[in-house]
């Protein structure tokens, strides 16, 4: 992609399938990265046992995130089950996850939907997105809804869960297994970027680049590829050197492009690096 270029509006990628570790920072944004002290672990089945049930699904993600042996996923789904069972819905993503990831206890999306539907009925947005993405594209014994699935990756999103918001948008963009609606799709990303999903702010700077499903407008491009920048997005900085150096002032805004270009470049995107070295080559005459 050069400077020129914007993130093709074609492009989609089907949502990934966490491992527990990912999936559980998610369900927990404390969990621990590493294992709890062996006093703080027994402090935690201590209290799992008293009946706090957040404890029981701290316990329960600590060996998801980190398990020794299978034994201790095992271990873990009992937790997340007795948690989820007494009335701690988000234990229930938990169980979910852990029958539906590449490192759990197995694939078994009949049981996973169940699992992420009973965490969003307790207002988990994150749920409500896996639940939906299983429903939408069908998977294993569960048969394509498109309709219900999709009414669950809009719930994600209405829950201000980013990344539903931009799944559910290219699906409308694309207009395959939706029929297509452009202000829509552009809606959906812009709840995204206001959410501060950096992919969502560039994704909607794309549209009005282009002019998909909104008027032309370089300014408002700039802008939110510029906040997809801030964001730690790379291929914002490229999108936002790229709208700057062909803008009406590029030739004055020279350095503040090259600089876009950079911070892409920082960001590991090869693509920012050789923009900003073509930026500030000599121009030939």
């Amino acid at each position: 992609m050069n400077a020129m270029q914007v993130p093709p509006l074609r492009q989609r990628a089907a949502p990934a399938r966490p491992g527990p570790l990912l999936a559980l920072a998610i369900l927990l944004a404390w969990s621990p990265a590493r294992a709890r002290a062996e006093s703080e672990m027994a402090a935690g089945q201590k209290a799992c046992a008293d009946g706090n049930l957040v404890a029981c699904t701290r316990v329960a993600a600590t060996l998801s995130v980190n398990p020794g042996s299978r034994d201790d996923l095992v271990r873990a789904e009992g937790l997340f089950r007795k948690a989820c069972e007494g009335g701690y819905t988000d234990a229930c993503y938990g169980v979910g996850m852990l029958w539906h990831s590449t490192d759990g206890l197995g694939d078994d999306p009949v049981l996973a939907v169940s699992m992420f539907e009973r965490a969003c009925q307790g207002g988990h947005a994150p749920g409500c997105a896996q639940a939906g993405y299983i429903r939408f594209y069908g998977e294993g014994d569960v048969d394509r809804d498109v309709d219900r699935g999709g009414a669950l990756i809009q719930r994600a999103c209405d829950r201000r869960f980013g990344s539903a918001c931009i799944a559910l948008g290219r699906e409308y963009q694309l207009g395959e297994k939706v029929p297509q609606d452009l202000p829509r799709a552009n809606r959906l990303f812009e709840a995204a970027c206001d959410q501060g999903d950096g992919q969502g702010c560039v994704l909607l700077a794309a549209a009005y680049q282009l002019g998909v499903g909104v008027r032309k407008d370089a300014g408002r491009a700039r802008s939110l590829a510029v906040k997809a920048c801030d964001a730690n997005n790379a291929k914002g900085c490229l999108l936002a050197g790229g709208v700057i150096q062909h803008g009406p002032k590029g030739s004055q805004e020279r350095g503040k492009a090259v600089e876009y270009f950079q911070r892409a470049c920082d960001l590991g995107l090869m693509e920012g690096c050789d923009a900003r070295d073509q930026s500030r080559a000599p121009h030939k005459r």
